[in-house]
């Protein structure tokens, strides 16, 4: 029983949870958000996303960081959505996890 029970949990903790995806405006606010939450960010990301929305609209390109927010690691992805003159951002935001394979199992193991 205590193998079956180890297996679900590392089945479990294995699996990537579900990002929350956002669409910014060209200011950074929030016009569309995960219908299982609210149209707030997490008040940790605000200098960051400062910082990206206060470049010139044509050095907008692709952002991808390690961030903490509220003590967990999140990768935060920012990527413009549409054509050459966008003016709409999608915002990924998901729990960070480092994994790597065990030597000659085929499983995924999370790395302490």
């Amino acid at each position: 029983m205590h193998r079956i029970a180890e297996a679900i949990v590392a089945d479990v903790a294995l699996q990537r949870a579900v990002p929350r995806v956002f669409l910014l405006d060209d200011h950074g606010r929030p016009v569309a958000w995960p219908s299982s939450g609210d149209s707030r960010l997490p008040s940790g990301l605000a200098p960051l996303l400062d910082m990206y929305f206060a470049q010139e609209p044509a050095r907008r390109e692709r952002f991808c960081e390690l961030v903490d927010i509220d003590g967990a690691k999140m990768t935060i992805r920012i990527m413009p959505y549409g054509r050459r003159e966008v003016r709409l951002f999608a915002l990924v935001l998901e729990r960070f996890a480092l994994r790597s394979r065990q030597s000659g199992t085929r499983k995924l193991t999370p790395i302490p």
